[in-house]
């Protein structure tokens, strides 16, 4: 199977390097992240990290951990793409400085059956919040 061959795991490492200055962003783009790990990672910083893209870097891309996972982290696992999700549902319409979200990069993946799982979750989060 090409996705999990050497060369792409290599892609990912220097794509994780890339982003030493931030933490959770370089924890996403790991080829071996987990949920556990970003659990762990909120428990020892908090989750302020997953609602604020890098603008303040002079090389701002805008990412938020979202984008990393669902779309150039291929061999995050549904349960860490969740678990990201979890922290910040709105993180799903985001859109980085190309104008992309996260949501767009699933329907550009056709990642369709992802799409499905976290659109029905940001929806029953919205109606669980709304007042009645």
């Amino acid at each position: 199977d090409d996705e999990e061959s050497p060369q792409n795991v290599e892609v990912n490492r220097w794509l994780k390097h890339r982003y030493d200055s931030r933490p959770l962003i370089r924890l996403c783009a790991d080829p071996f992240v987990t949920a556990q790990m970003i659990l762990d990672f909120i428990q020892e910083h908090g989750t302020r990290a997953f609602y604020q893209p890098d603008d303040d870097d002079d090389d701002a891309d805008g990412l938020l951990p979202l984008h990393i996972l669902v779309h150039y982290n291929e061999f995050a696992g549904n349960d860490a793409i969740m678990t990201c999700f979890d922290v910040n549902p709105s993180a799903l319409l985001s859109r980085d400085v190309e104008g992309v979200s996260p949501l767009d990069l699933l329907w550009l993946g056709h990642k369709f059956d992802d799409m499905k799982i976290l659109i029905e979750d940001l929806c029953v989060k919205w109606y669980n919040h709304v007042d009645r």
